[in-house]
């Protein structure tokens, strides 16, 4: 009896983890408009990193008086859903560019937390 609720546990389990692996990335596309018309696009993607977590990159990109002005996003969560590492980099307007990454652990039993800036604003 007890044999059988541990198989029956343990299947159970590995459909669930099948079930999520089959599962699609979470995918999206809008365009951007100011005053009224279309002057950019932004993409993004949820997917996976492979140990447990989530990556999500965005791009980001309009037009300001004849300047494509392109911006890069990614975030990276661990398998709690935890803020693990941030990134951006492109352009925030024709005369603004930033290039900047954040990457945050636990330092300590404590709970003690560590970001670590990198890049240049």
């Amino acid at each position: 009896m007890i044999a059988r609720r541990a198989a029956l546990i343990a299947s159970l389990a590995l459909g669930a983890r099948v079930a999520a692996a089959q599962q699609p990335d979470t995918a999206g596309a809008f365009i951007l408009h100011k005053i009224g018309n279309p002057n950019g696009r932004e993409t993004w993607l949820i997917a996976p990193d492979g140990n447990g977590g989530h990556h999500l990159t965005s791009h980001f990109s309009f037009t300001d008086r004849g300047t494509t002005v392109p911006l890069e996003a990614e975030l990276r969560y661990d398998g709690s859903g935890h803020l693990v590492e941030f990134m951006l980099r492109g352009r925030t307007s024709r005369n603004s560019s930033v290039d900047i990454g954040v990457t945050i652990s636990i330092e300590d039993s404590n709970g003690t937390i560590v970001a670590a800036l990198e890049g240049h604003p």
